[in-house]
């Protein structure tokens, strides 16, 4: 096959294969998320290749990469796919996450968060911006730091013993399950 025979190949398969199936997964997610109005995405990890996104200051230090991230005027929505099935609660871990990237889009992107979204294999679970959130997320960081500071060991806040067994911790915890 000549250079430009397959070329010519390439070109049909990107244009009349891979841009209908992205346009495609694109209207389907945003319907997924009940996105109406001028929504457009301006970052996606979704495939393990976004940039870290990083904010430091005197009292965070804190990075991450969300899978999604769709902004509508001065508003953001921040997605991130999970595996497995929807808890019948959000995780404080999990809450605690989204909180993060709510900060981390607010200062990256200079953006309003609006909600967050976790999409799970059986549904998904949304979360709102909230002050209350925010407040939450910061007296965990102080608490972090704390524990940093006074080389303390965490305290467990759960009761699950395949969580424990999994823990980078587990051998030297004293509250293990």
């Amino acid at each position: 096959m000549t250079l430009s025979a397959l070329l010519g190949v390439l070109v049909f398969f990107n244009f009349f294969v891979l841009l209908p199936y992205f346009l495609l997964k694109k209207r389907n997610l945003s319907r997924e998320l009940g996105l109406h109005g001028d929504w457009r995405l301006i970052y996606t990890d979704a495939r393990g290749e976004g940039t870290l996104l990083k904010t430091f200051t005197q009292d965070v230090m804190l990075c991450g990469k969300p899978d999604w991230v769709y902004q509508n005027g001065p508003h953001a929505l921040v997605v991130e796919d999970k595996q497995g099935k929807k808890p019948k609660d959000l995780h404080l871990s999990q809450q605690m996450q989204l909180a993060v990237y709510f900060l981390l889009v607010k200062r990256e992107f200079n953006l309003a968060p609006y909600r967050g979204v976790l999409r799970f294999q059986d549904g998904q679970v949304e979360l709102s911006y909230d002050p209350a959130l925010m407040q939450t997320l910061q007296a965990t960081l102080r608490e972090m730091r704390s524990v940093l500071l006074r080389k303390l060991p965490a305290r467990r806040n759960h009761s699950s013993r395949a969580r424990c067994r999994s823990c980078k911790f587990y051998e030297d915890c004293g509250e293990r399950l």
